[in-house]
């Protein structure tokens, strides 16, 4: 099967601290499924609509799609380090400078 295009939805439902999924993933899942994707559109010269979609811990999907959206671009955005200007980061997420999600069990409530 050779597609003209493809589609592919980003949901984030499974990672860790989303109260739906309680999959327990970090980025790095996203990395590795990213990578492979991106790897066999481009070998292949396949059109390609990425999407975001699903989570509901909303800065942790808004931190994997943009981590995403950096793959597709060609830049690596993962380990960049976010501003200064958003102080409140550290505050409320308490995971440094740092865009990453570490993946790992999820506590039963």
């Amino acid at each position: 099967y050779n597609p003209e295009a493809v589609v592919i939805q980003c949901g984030t439902d499974g990672l860790k601290g989303d109260r739906l999924g309680g999959w327990g993933l970090g980025d790095e899942m996203w990395r590795r499924v990213v990578g492979v994707l991106l790897d066999e559109i481009q070998k292949r010269k396949i059109k390609s609509l990425w999407l975001g979609g699903g989570g509901y811990e909303n800065i942790n999907s808004a931190m994997v799609w943009t981590g995403i959206t950096g793959m597709i671009l060609g830049r690596d955005l993962w380990d960049k380090h976010i501003s200064e200007k958003y102080e409140w980061w550290e505050e409320c997420r308490g995971v440094g400078w740092k865009m990453r999600i570490e993946g790992g069990e999820e506590d039963d409530e």
